[in-house]
């Protein structure tokens, strides 16, 4: 199964760093699934709900979302999903 490492530097955001690159509209419309390996990202859904991702965390998120660095410290991931990005 193809993997993606993702890294996310403090200060990223979809909307502010990628959303153009994607030609996307306002929120990002993949779906993610992995698991974290260090650092914090917080979500907003499309749906008004909110999600926060931290070391350890497993995730599932639903296309139609934004989601940011929160603190110094980048945002490392494995996700099953984003490879499709790129492919």
């Amino acid at each position: 199964m193809p993997i993606a490492r993702l890294t996310y530097n403090p200060g990223w955001r979809w909307y502010d760093d990628w959303r153009e690159a994607m030609g996307a509209g306002e929120t990002c419309l993949r779906r993610h699934a992995g698991i974290v390996l260090s650092g914090h990202l917080h979500l907003e859904l499309g749906d008004g709900s909110t999600m926060d991702l931290t070391a350890g965390d497993a995730y599932d998120i639903p296309p139609d979302h934004d989601g940011w660095v929160i603190g110094d410290e980048a945002f490392i991931a494995l996700d099953t999903e984003a490879w499709r990005l790129f492919s």
